[in-house]
């Protein structure tokens, strides 16, 4: 068995706990356990199209994050910061 081989069975076996993972997300989405408005991701290809169609079903947008922007991770973690003290503080 080659490392090529290898890699190729980690990467089935990663996408079928992502398959289960979104069945579970599914599930609560419906039930109202969670309520989501947005998802924002970035391109990469372990995002497939039945990721964004679960939560498109549910009638989350899907916001596709544009390519090559590396500034893009600095906003949004200022932006997390900004609302973990906000919810500290009860702001």
């Amino acid at each position: 068995m080659g490392r090529r081989t290898g890699y190729a069975q980690q990467m089935v076996a990663a996408r079928a706990a992502t398959g289960v993972v979104l069945m579970a997300l599914g599930v609560q989405l419906q039930e109202g356990v969670i309520s989501v408005t947005h998802l924002l991701h970035d391109r990469d290809s372990k995002f497939c199209e039945v990721f964004d169609e679960v939560f498109m079903a549910e009638g989350v947008k899907v916001v596709r994050l544009p390519l090559r922007a590396p500034r893009s991770n600095a906003h949004a973690a200022r932006w997390m910061g900004v609302l973990g003290a906000n919810a500290r503080t009860g702001c």
